[in-house]
């Protein structure tokens, strides 16, 4: 047995970067429990075992300290693969000892004829290095899909360390694609999305470049490109995406999951660019041939899909807040329904959309999590509770982005919050600050329509009358919720 010190090591390692409630759910014990074998304390052999069955930990690992600490680091191949390896590393050390650069013209020849056999030993090498990865290979992205699938994200880091070391000898473009995408979606789930985006729009380039042999994973990386381009609130950008690559996929109709997940981005972003006729045409198109594609579609995705058919429900007016607080909905709702219970600022709406729809945790994009932060201020600050205000200036500082659109929409809901605590001067100075800010952002980049909406309702306050044009252009779209500032 190990050494319980040595253990409790091993262990924190195992648990890096897990909830002590999680893992304690998982193998069937208590949180102080996972506390105590983490401090040193005897180690019950169920939970070691439970352990290995459910995070994958290796056991000889886990009891000796030897090999890789998760067992899908560790393959059927490995030894051949090291054992090629080391064939790789000697053919290279043949060429590197041959000393051709002044060879008499006795022993070109037999140099000659060395460095021919090195080469084609180094060649047949390479070959047995690539068979033996590519299994391996293929089997972490299956383990990293799992993992991802469960939001598993430490055990998803240490799959990619392990895969990337792998994808070393393998040469098959397809699988390092898929392998790329998984690591833009790991850096897009911990909330590194500028550099998740960089990498969906590398990979959206070799796809459709013809280095990918599968067509549909082609329009899945578009798919998520634009997933990605309107996190960051580049809608129009995602727009011409989405419309270039639904020109050339349009015969595939319903088949592909990424065909039909394409049509419902689109019509969210004809949504929020006040389009609302075309884009919930263009989400019910794509919601009823989700039946078509359902053993392909994660139910996040359809939660997702219905979620924006009934913000726009609540938009035209068909759908009243107060209906749809009245019965259950997923999580992937809470923003839409926070957004605009803000936006009527109707105080016993407001308190019941966040008793209903504000998440346990941060959400990981900060311009969603925006607006979960400001939400509980704004219900105090039409209660009359004075300290609101300051309070959100201190909930709003910790955010870990800092994008113009990011401060934008920090400053509306700032304004927003002083004129609901009637600190007049207040909002209309940071309405004043948030009108220069949005001058100067480029139309690519584009707050949420309600935060939009909310931002020339400030204005309105203020005076300025030029601001009810917005109103009136988005009622005539059919944007009723609108229509009192018409």
């Amino acid at each position: 047995m190990p050494k319980r010190n040595e253990l409790a090591q091993r262990l924190e390692v195992a648990l890096r970067g897990r909830v002590h409630a999680e893992v304690a759910r998982r193998t069937g014990t208590s949180a102080p429990n996972v506390s105590r074998y983490l401090r040193g304390t005897r180690v019950p052999a169920d939970f070691c075992s439970a352990l290995v069955n459910e995070f994958g930990v290796n056991a000889n690992w886990l009891l000796t300290g030897k090999g890789a600490p998760f067992s899908a680091e560790i393959a059927a191949s490995g030894e051949q693969l090291a054992g090629s390896l080391l064939e790789l590393v000697e053919a290279m050390n043949v060429v590197a000892r041959m000393r051709i650069g002044a060879v008499s013209s006795q022993r070109q020849g037999r140099m000659l004829r060395e460095l021919s056999d090195a080469t084609r030993n180094y060649e047949r090498v390479r070959d047995k290095l690539f068979t033996y990865s590519k299994p391996v290979l293929e089997q972490l992205i299956k383990e990293l899909g799992v993992a991802m699938r469960k939001r598993d994200m430490p055990q998803v880091e240490g799959l990619l360390q392990t895969a990337d070391q792998v994808a070393k000898f393998c040469e098959d473009p397809d699988m390092l694609l898929i392998l790329d995408s998984l690591r833009a979606e790991y850096h897009w789930r911990v909330g590194r999305r500028d550099i998740a985006l960089r990498m969906q729009e590398t990979n959206v380039r070799r796809a459709l470049l013809g280095q990918f042999n599968r067509e549909e994973y082609a329009y899945i990386q578009v798919s998520n490109f634009a997933v990605a381009l309107i996190d960051r609130r580049r809608l129009r950008e995602a727009r011409r995406i989405i419309r270039a690559a639904l020109a050339f996929g349009e015969e595939l109709g319903p088949r592909w999951r990424a065909i039909t997940m394409l049509r419902g981005h689109l019509g969210a972003i004809e949504i929020e660019l006040g389009n609302l006729r075309d884009g919930l045409m263009l989400l019910h198109h794509s919601h009823s041939m989700i039946r078509e594609v359902e053993q392909m579609v994660q139910a996040t995705e359809i939660h997702a899909q219905r979620g924006m058919i009934e913000r726009t429900q609540l938009l035209s007016g068909a759908l009243t807040l107060a209906e749809m607080l009245g019965r259950e909905f997923p999580e992937p709702w809470f923003p839409g329904v926070i957004r605009f219970a803000c936006w009527l600022e109707d105080p016993a709406l407001l308190e019941a959309a966040c008793g209903k729809a504000l998440p346990a945790s941060p959400h990981p994009d900060a311009h969603t999590q925006v607006s979960f932060l400001a939400a509980p201020f704004l219900r105090d600050a039409l209660a009359g509770k004075s300290r609101a205000r300051k309070a959100l200036d201190a909930a709003l500082a910790e955010l870990h982005e800092d994008t113009p659109i990011l401060r934008f929409m920090v400053l509306v809901l700032r304004a927003q919050v002083a004129r609901a605590a009637q600190a007049k001067a207040e909002s209309a100075a940071l309405t004043a600050e948030a009108e220069k800010l949005h001058a100067t952002l480029r139309d690519e980049f584009m707050a949420p329509l309600e935060i939009r909406a909310t931002h020339y309702r400030n204005l309105l306050e203020t005076g300025n009358e030029s601001a009810r044009e917005f109103f009136k252009t988005h009622a005539a779209a059919g944007y009723h919720c609108f229509n009192r500032f018409a």
